[in-house]
């Protein structure tokens, strides 16, 4: 049975990380500008050069009808070009995009070197072994807009397996 006080200091350590990563987006990514949907457009697309409003729904995890508002102002800007099927950026697009990317680039190069070299592969591990925890479900059942029920807290373990 998993314990609630270890839940609840995963639970609180993952809001601060979650915070002072939410807080370098806005602030060391470039991004000022911009919201954080049109940010996240802005990266997911210069990473694949093109892709379609769902597919940038699944990768962001936002409605389709926010990535739109997004695509649609960005358009406006002349940072994203639409041929209807797909968006891809612009040559201005690419520009930011890649000022964006040196940005991140920065700042987790300064962030990782503030890690022990030892412990590099454990913090690889970890966060790896946190992703595939996450695409498990939650105690919702993958519903949004829900609140857990009381079963969900005496969840059993993993093996590890």
């Amino acid at each position: 049975m998993i314990r609630l006080d270890d839940s609840k200091k995963f639970k609180e350590m993952f809001r601060k990380l979650e915070r002072k990563f939410l807080k370098a987006e806005q602030d060391v990514f470039s991004c000022s500008e911009f919201t954080l949907t049109e940010c996240y457009v802005l990266v997911e697309l210069g990473q694949a050069n093109g892709l379609s409003f769902n597919e940038l729904s699944e990768l962001i995890s936002i409605e389709n009808s926010a990535i739109e508002s997004a695509a649609t102002r960005l358009a406006s800007l002349g940072l994203l070009e639409n041929d209807g099927d797909s968006v891809s950026l612009s040559e201005s697009g690419i520009l930011l995009f890649q000022k964006i990317e040196n940005s991140i680039d920065c700042y987790f190069a300064n962030l990782f070197t503030h890690i022990p070299r030892e412990k590099r592969p454990q913090v690889f591990e970890s966060m790896l072994l946190i992703l595939e925890a996450s695409t498990k479900g939650t105690c919702c059942g993958g519903q949004s807009n829900c609140f857990c029920k009381p079963d969900c807290c005496t969840a059993k373990e993993s093996s590890g397996k």
